[in-house]
């Protein structure tokens, strides 16, 4: 199975657990388009369509907002670059919308939040087989 294939299935796990936590969810999916190659031969491409060119889901409830990157790596300093991006259009941001990176990580998912002061993700908690465990 191909990375992009296990992103998807991570990515669509993501939203699954969310809906069990009663989070109205948008999973942006990617989207494929057939093309011509220079041969004249039709073929289909897929292409990503983030959110704000950063985000995979959106998922909110009465409380909050969270926007979610997922990934397989772990290649932070790039993400945290496409949300420092993301940021620098924006003023001020309410206190009830969270930036979220969920990185999966063997049989775990590690949770990290945004920190809008220091500019940077911190760890807030870790899933393990649908169990969250907070980090403090």
């Amino acid at each position: 199975m191909n990375k992009r294939r296990k992103g998807n299935i991570f990515q669509n796990w993501i939203e699954k657990y969310l809906i069990e936590k009663n989070y109205k969810v948008h999973n942006q999916k990617p989207v494929s388009t057939k093309i011509k190659n220079q041969k004249g031969e039709e073929i289909w491409v897929s292409k990503r369509n983030d959110l704000f060119g950063t985000f995979d889901l959106i998922a909110l409830n009465e409380n909050e907002i969270k926007f979610i990157s997922a990934t397989l790596d772990t290649n932070i300093k790039k993400r945290t670059k496409q949300f420092l991006e993301f940021l620098n259009n924006l003023k001020n941001l309410p206190s009830s919308i969270s930036l979220e990176l969920w990185v999966k990580k063997e049989n775990k998912i590690i949770i990290k939040k945004f920190d809008f002061n220091s500019k940077e993700f911190k760890d807030i908690g870790i899933l393990i087989r649908k169990k969250f465990y907070e980090l403090k």
